[in-house]
């Protein structure tokens, strides 16, 4: 009776370990990113879904990522509209984005970061460059831009470029 339930109880715990082993399993997924024309996207957000595990494309945008056997990745970049692809057997894939046709929301670069224009809570000042060389037979951009932008004081401590 003892060695009927030793047995039970061993191979209970070896179907265990099995369907558990099975449910983690992970598998390695590599692929590239490239926008309608072909050319690599440097910086694409790779994440596997429902997940904070994630990583970006390189320079040749290329990417590896560790995937659960059923997973999901999902491919963003700013511009481009989001992809989620389900991986099944796949273990290398090309992945091509599509622009997105929304206009982005306006963002204002600062000094410790960026924010949004409607939250921007001091003063900002904008000059184009096609008006602040119009009419003026200026090749050098700190002179271009004194006395243009109000607040903003250039000095120059040589001649030097």
């Amino acid at each position: 009776m003892k060695k009927r339930l030793f047995k039970l109880c061993f191979l209970s715990i070896i179907m265990m370990t099995g369907l558990c082993s099975g449910a983690y399993a992970q598998k390695t997924v590599t692929g590239t990113i490239t926008d309608e024309r072909g050319e690599e996207i440097i910086g694409a957000s790779v994440m596997v879904k429902g997940t904070t595990n994630g990583t970006i494309s390189d320079a040749s945008g290329k990417f590896s990522i560790s995937v659960p056997e059923k997973g999901t990745l999902v491919i963003s970049y700013i511009g481009y509209q989001s992809q989620e692809i389900p991986i099944g057997n796949e273990t290398s894939l090309q992945i091509r984005l599509e622009e997105s046709l929304q206009a982005l929301d306006e963002v204002v670069v600062v000094g410790y970061g960026t924010q949004k224009k409607a939250s921007l809570t001091s003063a900002i000042s904008q000059i184009r460059g096609e008006d602040a060389f119009k009419d003026r037979g200026i090749n050098n951009v700190t002179v271009a831009l004194q006395g243009e932008v109000p607040g903003l004081v250039v000095t120059r401590s040589s001649t030097r470029p």
